[in-house]
């Protein structure tokens, strides 16, 4: 008799540890799946952001694409620039040359009108 007492009471006892250690076991679980279903909302949150800045890069890269035929490459534009750069030189110095000979023509033009009153002053006066 002793014996069943003392199981009984040892049965009444584990069944309140076997109770304690299950709500403590379904607490846990129950944590743990929260933990997991916000981690798995954080995951799809930073995947959603991550596609929309890649989508983002990746319209940048198609305008920079698009907006490549309206520019021009440092080494072209260099050589471009030393042809038109000659071309300047050569049609400056043609128009000074130009100039220099329209002055000295002007000159040579003010002094044959000038010595030709000079000849018809004298002409007149003595004819």
């Amino acid at each position: 008799m002793c014996d069943n007492l003392a199981r009984n009471i040892l049965a009444g006892e584990g069944n309140r540890v076997d109770k304690y250690l299950e709500e403590r076991i379904a607490g846990l679980e129950a944590r743990l799946n929260d933990w997991i279903a916000e981690s798995r909302r954080q995951i799809d949150k930073g995947e959603t952001a991550l596609s929309e800045r890649l989508e983002r890069l990746n319209n940048i890269r198609e305008e920079v694409v698009s907006d490549r035929v309206y520019y021009l490459r440092v080494d072209a534009y260099e050589v471009r620039h030393r042809e038109l750069e000659a071309r300047i030189k050569a049609i400056d110095d043609f128009v000074s040359n130009l100039r220099g000979r329209m002055w000295a023509g002007g000159i040579i033009l003010t002094v044959a009108i000038s010595i030709l009153t000079v000849a018809i002053s004298i002409a007149v006066k003595y004819f």
